[in-house]
């Protein structure tokens, strides 16, 4: 018979199951490889036929895993034309759509993910949700403090004092929601800076 208790033993193996999930994570961060280079915006690489940077991807990876949510990339940077709802800011990169795998997203799924999202140097648009805008459903996230990596649209989308969400605004000059929709806004970090960040230390 075990000296400890049934409990003591459940919590330490759901203890381990998360330091396992979160181990896998950290493992498919540093597997990511940016294997090729734009000559404005510098190098990304692939998730399928989607090109992300690298930071762009840890970052948005991390705020998934932190929600618990399964996702899946809808539209990544260098695509231009593509999508004429996002207003070139995917032209560039810094930038990354992402939904929830398998099932819709409600409102509480995309604020937890979003709120996580800016502790990782992230900040998602919640688009689609629930009826939120025309859109089909999804997050948009632009990367903090990665103007030299990012069209001037998407830099616009956080900065722009009008619009930007940084300072409260939508994201989109032209949006439906002019005005930040999502949970509070948190002091700006970047990925590099961020707590959750491996290379900082960060573990479960």
């Amino acid at each position: 018979m075990s000296p400890n208790p049934l409990w003591t033993i459940g919590e330490a193996q759901a203890e381990a199951a998360e330091r396992a999930k979160a181990d896998a994570v950290v493992a498919r961060m540093f597997a990511f490889r940016e294997t090729a280079r734009h000559a404005v915006y510098g190098p990304y690489g692939y998730v399928g036929s989607s090109r992300v940077d690298k930071p762009t991807h840890d970052a948005v990876m991390m705020a998934h895993y932190l929600a618990g949510e399964r996702y899946e990339i809808t539209q990544g940077g260098l695509n231009a034309g593509a999508v004429s709802a996002s207003a070139s800011t995917h032209n560039g990169l810094g930038v990354l759509d992402t939904r929830r795998a398998g099932v819709g997203m409600t409102m509480a799924d995309a604020f937890r993910v979003v709120s996580f999202g800016m502790d990782c140097g992230m900040h998602g648009m919640i688009r689609g949700v629930e009826g939120v805008d025309n859109m089909v459903d999804h997050i948009h996230w632009a990367r903090l403090g990665a103007r030299a990596v990012m069209h001037p649209s998407a830099y616009a989308s956080v900065y722009n004092r009008t619009y930007g969400t940084m300072h409260g605004g939508g994201g989109l000059g032209g949006a439906p929601r002019t005005r930040w929709y999502g949970p509070p806004l948190k002091p700006e970090t970047t990925w590099a800076k961020s707590k959750y960040n491996p290379t900082n230390g960060w573990r479960p």
